[in-house]
């Protein structure tokens, strides 16, 4: 399937090479960057611009942005090289913010995620936290041990 849609800033989505999948969600276009010997389960979510590793199993949702990786997947952090291509250095540095809040500080990931969503004007920083707050099979990560 060729893709051939213009994202918000007028670039161009990529092209999807064998790695890749592109569905139509509607008006949306959702592409994610996948590796070999990777499965996933069949009621997983996988947000745009998200990064799997090779020969990682998903068994749970990988938001918007983030890459993943492992056996049992959790995510390691933000998929910049993708989101350097798509997205204005302003949204980037606000979903690195929004990033560590969530995923860094220790705190409940649902609690954080509805306090953020309240004040947040970016539409690409409200994408990632209202997937995290209506996944239903839970988000992937290692929480951080916040006591030393």
């Amino acid at each position: 399937m060729v893709n051939n849609k213009v994202n918000k800033n007028g670039n161009n989505w990529p092209k999807p090479g064998p790695n890749h999948l592109c569905r139509n969600h509607g008006l949306n276009w959702v592409t994610m960057c996948y590796s070999g010997l990777t499965p996933i389960h069949q009621f997983v979510h996988i947000g745009d611009l998200a990064m799997i590793a090779g020969a990682s199993a998903l068994s749970q949702d990988i938001p918007p942005y983030c890459l993943a990786e492992g056996n049992r997947a959790t995510i390691r952090g933000l998929n910049l090289i993708g989101l350097r291509r798509h997205v204005n250095r302003e949204d980037i540095n606000r979903l690195k913010m929004t990033y560590r809040e969530l995923f860094e500080s220790g705190s409940p990931l649902q609690e954080t995620a509805h306090r953020l969503l309240q004040k947040e004007n970016s539409k690409i920083v409200k994408k990632l936290l209202e997937f995290v707050t209506t996944s239903k099979r839970g988000i992937p990560f290692t929480r951080k041990n916040i006591n030393g």
